[in-house]
């Protein structure tokens, strides 16, 4: 008897729910959610394993998130990093609990991963571009989905550096490719998940 590994679909579709939402809007390299998002769910193998959104304020990741499911969300940040910022939090337990000072009291009991430290973290939150564009930043989002019971337990924060957020601007090229190097970086995740 020949056994053959599963494809990616079989794979993924005993394993938890994945969601990527590509916050973005039209200014320059604002668009940088909404790019990844869009090159992901043009991508057969990934779409019929994980749902693609593209947000253009982060109220709207409230319709989509659910505790259950391993989410990525993915904003430009207008900053002096040079690179792609990948930071994942991790439910400690299922219940929400005011002890933690990672995302603010209200967030609950999260860890973060991969090398962020809570600063680093709470720096690249106050600098996307939702908390200068819209009243309600994605930090203020994250803290309702909490307090509503709908905070992912896994929530993975992709934070691509913009150069210009100007109206109307094109993406830049040097955006373009931290682009293209996050969304190759965020579909190895999801087949890997």
């Amino acid at each position: 008897m020949t056994r053959t590994r599963p494809g990616l679909a079989e794979e993924c579709i005993r394993s938890q729910p994945q969601l990527v939402i590509g916050i973005g809007s039209p200014h320059g390299d604002d668009r940088a959610g909404w790019a990844i998002a869009e090159q992901l769910s043009s991508d057969c193998a990934l779409t019929s394993v994980c749902q693609v959104r593209k947000a253009a304020v982060p109220h709207d990741i409230l319709d989509w998130i659910q505790p259950n499911t391993l989410t990525h969300i993915v904003d430009a940040c207008l900053s002096d990093i040079s690179s792609v910022e990948r930071y994942q939090l991790i439910a400690q337990n299922s219940k929400p609990d005011t002890g933690s000072h990672l995302l603010g009291p209200a967030l609950g009991e999260y860890a973060a991963r991969e090398d962020r430290n809570e600063l680093s973290l709470n720096g690249a939150l106050s600098n996307l571009r939702s908390s200068s564009s819209h009243q309600f930043d994605l930090r203020a989002v994250l803290q309702l989905a909490n307090e509503l019971g709908q905070l992912p337990r896994q929530l993975v924060l992709w934070v691509v550096p913009a150069l210009n957020l100007a109206r109307g601007d094109e993406i830049h090229a040097r955006t373009m490719q931290l682009i293209c190097q996050c969304a190759i970086r965020i579909r190895q995740e999801l087949r890997r998940a």
